[in-house]
């Protein structure tokens, strides 16, 4: 089975990255936490690695830092 990029993931992405946690960046989307989640660990799926460091404050991996430029 293919893997499908979603644009919803990046944008949970991109919103997780700008605004600093999943938290703030569901309520800035409308968005439940878990559907956050669920996107990312999604996009990290299809990137075959890690894209966060979730730790506080949570910062990118190499790869989330190129994926997000």
């Amino acid at each position: 089975m293919g893997r499908k990029l979603d644009w919803d993931h990046l944008r949970s992405f991109e919103a997780v990255a700008r605004l600093g946690g999943l938290t703030a960046a569901s309520k800035s989307l409308g968005v439940a936490q878990s559907t956050v989640s669920r996107h990312l660990a999604a996009l990290e799926r299809i990137a075959g690695s890690p894209l966060l460091l979730r730790e506080t404050p949570l910062r990118l991996t190499e790869r989330g830092a190129l994926l997000l430029a």
